[in-house]
């Protein structure tokens, strides 16, 4: 149903009318003649004349006016009352019709005015005659018409219009006198509400304007058409329509308003076309999608743009429709052996997320429904939609689908990417794998430079630390002073740090906040310091405690107790008596520890203490020459650390 218009009437209009104004005789306006005069109609006969006379026009009409009402059959179609009413005028002259040709009546109108004060009715009847009984003419045709009065002819010539076509300004009535009345944030602002399907009223004093707006707004929705009750100018008898739960369009003259607002009348939409004012009690453009919105009310604000190019207006509101519901047909569905069917769940799947709220509003909305109804059916029955809307969806494509088709050739070109990536990855992965394995065949060696420093730097440091103890003890010159004071931290902390027999190098130097703290399950070989023992025979016992679940060996040294004389002389003295690190290395006993920490079955036999010297820094020199660093400048080691 879609379109409530009469696709294919009989006659360019149905029947022509003058009405009598109301008098103090007749309360009622009443018609006193028509064209054709056989015309009947029960319905027309009782209402037009009320639509005919909506107010007390000898108030409210010092320069004549036009203006339109519409009246609904039950068919649900529309027929257009086209109505002159010139200045001071006792009679309305109406042109009842079902094609929305309103400037081609209001010309005839005002012919058929002239002939008659010009006391020419016989013209008149000639040229509603010629009008009625023509075809229908095409879109786009060209009509003329001639009538011959009394030797004088007059010519009439018009375009019928298309209504596949936009409004123009200012070849459209309707939308110049709206645009005229309406600023833009106001215009859109109606235009939701009329999308969502609110109840809205406009009002003004003047009829001309009062209809043509309701008539303009109401032709910015396209494609889509408003189902519920119309009434571009509403007489006196149905204002308490106002007050209808459903939704409605309906133009009040400005005399009723205080009537309608004594009415309990809630949540309307109120206009008011004179001053430009709007009532509006909903939110309803916070949920439409905000880039819409932004491009809607730049193309409403460039006012130059609009007067100078007719169709602006009316195209800013179609772009609007195309982004909110130009994609419908991606909805579309072809089950076989049946017929095309629309799918509510496609069509939001196929919109970006942030129309949901929106489209699933406009899928409950009565004139959504009718204008799917309509295209579905259309092409169910083969044929081919073709209006501005098409068009403009043609022209300017569904742009969210192209955004999302964007995407989706961004992701293809993201996976083709990724696929040379992973190409390129395996191939510097097997090429790695061809350096490491030519790697293993040259001889290097096993030194971490980095590594190597951070060892250096940290047995440095611990084995000052061993020898300025020795120099405080040696000034104590104490002999008293038990060895255990000698149990030797510096001893004990320089073992504890041991470097292993082996140092795997790595690819990368080691940083020195991550270097490996140096502990007892770290190394595979770990040597165990001998703890001395004191007895009253003055010897001295060493036992080497290894901490086992089956059994604690203990071995005895009857190496006499060192004294702190040996410790008596000079620096050079004492480097004197040092035996080489070699055998003083056997001061300590190996074990072979496994990887979780436990002692291994075999014992080193290297483990033959002869003396009880203590050599810190031969100590930690013959550990790094055990692990081939004699010159601190090589292996890449800095000798400046040194």
């Amino acid at each position: 149903m879609g379109c409530r218009l009469e696709l294919n009437p009989e006659h360019i209009f149905e029947c022509f009318f003058e009405v009598e104004a109301p008098s103090e005789e007749s309360k009622e306006p009443k018609i006193v003649r028509r064209f054709p005069e056989d015309y009947k109609d029960e319905v027309v006969d009782k209402e037009l004349p009320k639509f005919c006379f909506p107010c007390d026009l000898s108030r409210f009409n010092p320069a004549g006016q036009f203006f339109t009402f519409v009246l609904i059959g039950l068919d649900n179609k529309q027929r257009f009352g086209f109505c002159r009413h010139p200045p001071g005028a006792k009679t309305c002259l109406c042109i009842l019709s079902h094609l929305p040709w309103f400037e081609i009546c209001y010309k005839m109108l005002n012919s058929l005015a002239e002939f008659k004060y010009a006391q020419q009715s016989s013209a008149g009847s000639k040229l509603l005659t010629q009008l009625y009984n023509l075809d229908v003419p095409l879109p786009g045709q060209v009509l003329r018409l001639t009538v011959s009065e009394k030797g004088s002819k007059t010519e009439f010539s018009f375009q019928c219009p298309d209504p596949r076509a936009l409004p123009r300004i200012p070849e459209n009535r309707n939308i110049t006198e709206f645009f005229s009345a309406v600023d833009g944030n106001n215009m859109m602002l109606l235009f939701v509400s009329l999308l969502y399907e609110r109840r809205v009223l406009i009002t003004s004093e003047k009829l001309s304007r009062l209809t043509a707006c309701v008539h303009g707004a109401a032709s910015l929705l396209f494609p889509l058409f408003w189902q519920h009750i119309y009434i571009p100018v509403m007489p006196a008898h149905l204002i308490d329509y106002t007050c209808a739960p459903m939704p409605f369009l309906v133009g009040v003259h400005s005399s009723f308003m205080p009537r309608v607002r004594s009415n309990p009348i809630d949540e309307v939409v109120i206009l008011n076309a004179d001053t430009n004012e709007i009532e509006n009690p909903f939110n309803d453009v916070a949920t439409l999608p905000q880039d819409v919105v932004k491009s809607l009310k730049n193309n409403l604000k460039n006012t130059d743009k609009i007067t100078q190019d007719g169709v602006h207006l009316a195209k800013s509101f179609l772009k609007t429709m195309v982004c909110l519901i130009g994609g419908y047909k991606h909805a579309l569905k072809l089950r076989e052996g049946g017929p095309i069917c629309f799918s509510q769940e496609s069509f939001l799947e196929s919109r970006p997320p942030h129309m949901k709220e929106c489209l699933e509003r406009l899928l409950q909305m009565q004139h959504f429904t009718q204008f799917i109804d309509n295209r579905v059916d259309t092409m169910n029955a083969g044929d081919f939609v073709d209006d501005a809307f098409e068009n403009e969806v043609s022209l300017s494509g569904d742009v969210y689908k192209e955004h999302l088709a964007g995407s989706s050739k961004l992701k293809d070109v993201f996976d083709s990417t990724k696929g040379n990536t992973k190409k390129g990855i395996q191939f510097l992965q097997t090429k790695a794998k061809e350096v490491k394995q030519h790697a293993k065949e040259i001889k290097v060696p096993d030194v971490n430079p980095e590594a190597m420093k951070q060892y250096w730097l940290q047995t440095k440091d611990l084995a000052k630390d061993g020898i300025s103890d020795i120099k405080k003890k040696m000034t104590n010159k104490s002999r008293d002073t038990d060895d255990s004071s000698l149990d030797t931290r510096s001893l004990s902390n320089i073992h504890a740090l041991t470097p292993p027999s082996h140092v795997v190098s790595s690819s990368a130097p080691a940083s020195p906040n991550s270097s490996p703290q140096f502990e007892r399950t770290a190394f595979n070989k770990i040597a165990v310091r001998q703890r001395p023992v004191t007895e009253a025979n003055g010897k001295s016992k060493y036992q080497t405690v290894l901490k086992d679940d089956k059994e604690v060996i203990t071995e005895e040294l009857t190496t006499s107790r060192p004294r702190s004389g040996a410790l008596d002389g000079s620096d050079a003295e004492m480097i004197s008596k040092r035996t080489s690190a070699s055998e003083k290395s056997r001061q300590y006993k190996v074990i072979n520890l496994d990887e979780t920490g436990q002692e291994a079955d075999t014992i080193s036999d290297d483990f033959r203490p002869e003396s009880t010297h203590i050599d810190l820094v031969g100590d930690v020199t013959k550990a790094l020459e055990d692990m081939g660093i004699r010159d601190m400048s090589i292996r890449g080691v800095n000798s400046g650390l040194v």
